[in-house]
Parts: C-alpha cells; sequence; structure tokens
C-alpha cells in the first residue's frame, strides 16, 4: 500500500491531508523517516509510527447498495424487514452501519460502512453533501419558483427550520430531480405537501458526486471503490 494511502486511513483524514502530515511532521517506517508519499510500505508488517504513535492497519469495509421498497434501514426492527434482513443471503461484517436513513418506501442509493470516522466525516464534515432524488408528484409540477423560495417546516421533534434552498435539475410533468442538502425526517414530502403536491414515489439517485449505477439493482450492493471514497472524504471536507 501507499504510504499516504495507509496515513490517510490510519488517522482518517484526507489523501491530501496525509501528504502534508508525511512531509511535516513526517511518519517513520521501520524506524527511518519516509517523506515520499507514493512509497510503498506492508500494511500488515512495516512498522509506521506518527508523533510517537504506532499507526495500525485495519481493513474497512465499504458498499454502494441499492434500497429497495417496503425495507427500513436499521439493524433490527419488530415490525418491519430491514435492509439487513435483505441483505442476509450475503456474507457481510457484524460491525456494518448506513450512512443516513431513507425511509421505507423510499429507495435508491445507500452507503454501508464498517468505517465509523468515514461515516461521521460524511454527516457531520465542513460541508454538507447534497444528496439527489428523483421525485414522482400526484399531478404536474408547476411550482419550481415557490419551490425555490425561503421555506420554513417542521422537524421531527415539532421544531421550525429554514430549509436550505435546494437545486432543482428537472422538472418533466410529475417528474422532479432536485439535490436537498439536509438530512430532516420526510422533508421532501413535506417540501412539496406546502405547496400543494402529494409524494407518490421518492427515489435517491445520488450522495454529493456518488450516483446510484444503472446497472445496479434493488437490493444488490457493490464495493465502494477507494477513488468513490477518497472524492467523498474530499467534498465533505475540503
Amino acid at each position: 500500500m501507499r504510504l499516504d494511502a495507509f496515513v490517510s486511513k490510519t488517522l482518517h483524514v484526507t489523501r491530501k491531508e496525509a501528504k502534508r502530515l508525511i512531509e511535516h511532521p513526517g511518519v517513520y517506517v521501520n524506524g527511518q523517516r519516509i517523506t515520499r508519499t507514493q512509497t510503498l510500505i506492508d500494511e500488515h508488517h512495516d512498522a509506521v509510527v506518527f508523533r510517537d504513535q504506532p499507526l495500525h492497519y485495519q481493513a474497512q469495509h465499504d458498499y454502494l447498495y441499492h434500497k429497495p421498497k417496503g425495507v427500513v434501514v436499521a439493524h433490527r426492527d419488530g415490525q418491519h424487514p430491514t435492509i439487513f434482513d435483505d441483505l442476509n443471503h450475503t456474507r457481510l461484517p457484524a460491525t456494518l452501519n448506513a450512512l443516513g436513513r431513507l425511509d421505507k418506501d423510499t429507495t435508491g442509493l445507500l452507503i454501508l460502512s464498517t468505517d465509523g470516522a468515514f461515516i461521521h466525516q460524511l454527516m457531520h464534515g465542513k460541508h454538507t453533501l447534497g444528496k439527489t432524488y428523483d421525485v414522482t408528484l400526484n399531478t404536474p409540477f408547476t411550482e419550481s419558483v415557490k419551490l425555490l423560495e425561503p421555506m420554513t417546516l417542521i422537524d421531527g421533534k415539532g421544531k421550525p427550520y429554514q430549509v436550505k434552498t435546494p437545486t432543482l435539475h428537472h422538472v418533466e410533468g410529475a417528474q422532479v430531480r432536485l439535490t436537498i442538502y439536509e438530512g430532516k425526517t420526510h422533508q421532501i414530502k413535506k417540501m412539496f405537501h406546502a405547496l400543494g403536491y402529494e409524494v407518490l414515489e421518492l427515489h435517491r439517485h445520488a450522495i454529493g458526486s456518488l450516483c446510484l449505477p444503472t446497472t445496479l439493482h434493488p437490493g444488490e450492493l457493490r464495493p465502494l471503490s477507494e477513488a468513490e471514497k477518497t472524492q467523498l472524504l474530499l467534498e465533505a471536507t475540503t
């Protein structure tokens, strides 16, 4: 593994930040200071030290999952099947968790990971990752201007909040694609309800720049690539 990738993974920082730390204050591999970020190391056997603290590599597992309708985002639920029930035919780590939630009847992109620091950085990083949804309404949508005006909604705890202005990408009849920048309970349904519309179908198309592949069918998952993970961290933290 490249040294900058190792430092990024073990210290839970971006690759850019890892390169800076390697250059200063410095990282030692088997007692020798290494400043070349591309240096290849054996992540399982080489002794890597940063600021007198040994760094230990622990493999993480990250997946991109196409959530189907009718399952809840939880490990256990007394009333409804969960995404992990849906995935019980696969050999997944017990420590796998979801980045955020989708309602039972909402479909689309979820990120699953054993990397708690990764999930935390995406949810609470410097920048909010936009979530892009395809919305099917009960009637053709004609209120694009009002959707982009200031709007106050009530959150799940009964408190009012000011909605961050969404990005409206596309409107065709009753089909709308938009990006929101919060994760409040039933936010999209509430936004359209306030304008006199009912949401019939809701599908998450993307998180940040990561889009749900058209080849990934409901209930399927695939590993999140290192490049995809790095890009999401960059978008959230820099």
